[in-house]
């Protein structure tokens, strides 16, 4: 299976645009955020390949580890 660069980046793009749309639930005594990125990551995974579809999560995980703010609400790793 030939990897297609432009499915990952799309991928990765819409699970990290997913993540800055937060929604704090007003129950919570914490305030913890709620975000559609776990939607997004099963959306992805019914449309690509496995092997792009890890290769998207590996590099969002790796995005995080160096710092970049793509987790919950815009925070890093």
């Amino acid at each position: 299976m030939k990897l297609r660069p432009y499915k990952v980046a799309l991928a990765l793009l819409a699970i990290i645009m997913s993540s800055y749309i937060a929604v704090t639930l007003p129950f919570s005594l914490q305030g913890i955020p709620f975000t559609a990125q776990s939607l997004i990551v099963f959306i992805c995974a019914a449309f690509l390949a496995p092997t792009e579809f890890t290769f998207a999560i590996v590099t969002y995980l790796l995005l995080g580890v160096i710092g970049a703010p793509v987790f919950a609400e815009g925070t890093s790793g």
